[in-house]
């Protein structure tokens, strides 16, 4: 599988895109500006399957067919069902010209299918079909469109018999392959003075739940800290930091449905009364005086500016 992260979509049916979705702030005459920016968002790249060696993304299909092997080589697309809604309204048959900044190729695209982000078994329970990009594609539309963008996936498990081989075929295969191995953690601490780690605790593309604790307890052997993204497995899993063993772990409101720009930072307390400041005013400040200024309590010394009271 390979996918695109540069492309964006141009003009559906021969009309530019901000004239279907608006160029404005505001909300259009066929949605709010929410359902804008998701119009955009979900035609956002593309991502590629050998059809004609029978590799497909099986996505449940809303409306209009799948992708198989007949499709190889040409640049029939499946995109989401939301897509069928305003402000786009698109059908199958339709056209979509996206184009690729990065290599200045565009390419037009037919809509074959409408594929669903979630389905509803029959006991009630919600199945998500994940795909790291929006559009569904050949690999060809990937190729075609020419970015150094464009990049394959794999994740594998290694016979630990048969490792070095099989590290040998990958380097050999994939020059450029970046291989993370665990059981080489000693060879990086060799390497040089092992000062902060950091991991994310679910890989928000591959869908990996990393070893943060095993991490974490490694980077403490070295006398470094343990930063732990955790903006994909907030969403999904309990969040137990003491469990995993790390200083600091970030998250995202966004990934919970929450507003964007909004976040949440849980530090060891000892760190965070260690640590300096990096923003100055407002509330974190506790006293002020000619011999120096002292800060506010945690969590109030980190959280610069005027506090939200009107909220």
């Amino acid at each position: 599988m390979t996918q695109d992260l540069g492309v964006k979509p141009l003009a559906v049916n021969g009309t530019p895109f901000g004239q279907h979705i608006g160029t404005s702030g505001g909300a259009s005459s066929s949605g709010t500006g929410v359902r804008r920016e998701g119009a955009l968002f979900e035609l956002l790249g593309v991502e590629g399957y050998d059809l004609a060696r029978g590799e497909s993304p099986g996505p449940t299909i809303a409306q209009g067919r799948a992708l198989g092997p007949a499709d190889a080589g040409s640049t029939n697309v499946l995109v989401l069902s939301e897509l069928r809604n305003a402000p786009l309204h698109l059908k199958p048959g339709d056209q979509v010209l996206v184009g690729n900044a990065k290599s200045n190729a565009t390419l037009r695209l037919t809509v074959v299918g409408f594929y669903m982000a979630a389905t509803r078994s029959s006991n009630g329970s919600i199945h998500l079909n994940f795909f790291f990009e929006p559009i569904l594609a050949d690999k060809a539309v990937v190729e075609n469109l020419g970015s150094s963008a464009a990049t394959s996936i794999a994740a594998l498990k290694l016979d630990p018999s048969q490792k070095l081989a099989d590290l040998r075929v990958i380097q050999s295969s994939v020059p450029g392959a970046t291989v993370f191995d665990l059981s080489d953690l000693g060879a990086v601490a060799r390497d040089g003075n092992v000062r902060v780690v950091a991991a994310n605790l679910v890989s928000n593309s591959l869908g990996t739940v990393n070893p943060v604790e095993r991490l974490s307890a490694w980077a403490h052997e070295q006398g470094a800290i343990m930063v732990v993204d955790a903006a994909q497995a907030a969403p999904h899993r309990a969040i137990d930091v003491q469990a995993l063993g790390c200083d600091f772990l970030a998250f995202s409101s966004h990934k919970l449905c929450g507003p964007s720009g909004v976040g949440a930072l849980w530090g060891r307390a000892e760190l965070l009364e260690r640590m300096e400041p990096f923003l100055l005013g407002g509330h974190m400040i506790r006293k002020v005086q000619f011999e120096g200024t002292t800060w506010g309590e945690l969590p109030h010394k980190y959280e610069a500016g005027t506090a939200p009271m009107a909220e």
